[in-house]
């Protein structure tokens, strides 16, 4: 697969699962965002936040190791382990719980529509961000391996941008499940 193709399958999955994401959350009242399960998972505002923090995250990290590459003329990362684990894997959760950094924890933001109304602009400034190096073969830079994923490539992460939010999706199906959770009033 050329690089065009490869840039624009893992951007189309990644539109998909923030598509079903949003369809998802849209649909809450406020209290049922604000809603916080008894087990220590996030609330659904909590989690729609984290996945803002973590495009903003996504992008800026995606930016530096490609103006590197760019600025160096190296495109392929040297690693002793290439190990990881595949999409599928990751989508299916084999990775079990990963803790956030402090600097991707919800901090606490209130606007449930403003949120929700940001999301498709959030991973839309992504693309846009990384548009210009479409043309170039991405698939043997490795941004800073992670130790639950492994070696994943650019195209990789880009991918793992929708997995990550069909993961919190996953989670606030969970939650909304909980006997607890309120109920919509009619």
């Amino acid at each position: 697969m050329i690089p065009t193709e490869q840039f624009d399958k893992a951007f189309e999955s990644a539109f998909r699962d923030r598509d079903n994401f949003i369809k998802y959350v849209k649909n809450f009242s406020e209290e049922q965002a604000f809603w916080k399960p008894p087990d220590n998972e996030w609330s659904i505002i909590e989690g729609i936040e984290h996945t803002l923090l973590v495009d903003v995250f996504f992008r800026k990290s995606a930016l530096e190791v490609l103006e590197k590459a760019k600025k160096e003329g190296k495109w392929i990362t040297e690693l002793e382990n290439k190990e990881k684990m595949s999409l599928e894997a990751l989508r299916n959760r084999e990775q079990g719980f990963v803790e956030s950094p402090e600097s991707l924890l919800p901090k606490g933001r209130n606007d449930l529509q403003q949120m929700i109304r940001e999301l498709y602009p959030s991973k839309m400034a992504i693309h846009e961000s990384l548009i210009s190096y479409r043309t170039l073969d991405l698939s043997l830079l490795i941004p800073s391996p992670r130790p639950k994923y492994g070696a994943l490539n650019i195209y990789e992460r880009i991918y793992y941008s929708g997995i990550h939010d069909f993961l919190h999706q996953e989670q606030m199906i969970r939650a909304s499940q909980n006997q607890s959770f309120p109920k919509l009033q009619y």
